[in-house]
């Protein structure tokens, strides 16, 4: 019964244009891996490239998209539309979740996907990505993507050792 119910679950993701995440902390696989995945539906435009960002040196005063300042040294990283996973194994997957404000407007200058790629740029341990996400959006602005079911976000964000929920909103300011 268990197989039909699997069997079912996968027919009915594959008429679906919705990201599709599963994470798995040490403690709950057989050799304490942790473990991280995400289907990226591309906005049901096919599938995307991945992509090797090298690490990077930046000269004082620089900055970065979305015009914040750039810190002196980044790791390199490896994305597909959203960053996928660091030099030092920290890695992502992402999934669009609904909510009540749709994040158009307002002076927000961060969306998910230069979260996503900062997080990995500056992070060396999943926690220390998180932090980094949570307070540049805190600084700067969450921007959604604009449409009313689609603002919010999550990414499952794990290392060697841990695997982390960061769940962000836009709120009703746009700010």
């Amino acid at each position: 019964m268990g197989w039909l119910l699997a069997a079912l679950t996968l027919l009915s993701l594959s008429t679906t244009f919705a990201c599709t995440t599963l994470v798995f902390g040490r403690k709950a696989t057989k050799d304490g891996s942790v473990l991280a995945s995400h289907t990226n539906d591309a906005d049901g435009a096919g599938a995307g490239n991945i992509n090797h960002v090298p690490a990077q040196d930046w000269p004082a005063n620089s900055t970065r998209a979305p015009g914040i300042p750039q810190i002196s040294h980044t790791y390199a990283y490896h994305e597909e539309g959203y960053a996928a996973m660091n030099e030092h194994q920290v890695g992502l997957g992402e999934s669009t979740c609904a909510c009540v404000f749709n994040g158009a407007g307002g002076s927000a200058k961060i969306n998910i996907v230069a979260l996503s790629q900062i997080g990995l740029e500056r992070g060396a341990t999943a926690q220390e990505a998180i932090a980094i996400m949570g307070s540049l959006a805190e600084e700067n602005g969450f921007k959604g993507d604009g449409s009313f079911e689609g603002s919010g976000e999550s990414l499952m964000v794990v290392d060697k050792v841990e695997a982390w929920l960061f769940h962000i909103l836009p709120d009703d300011t746009g700010s």
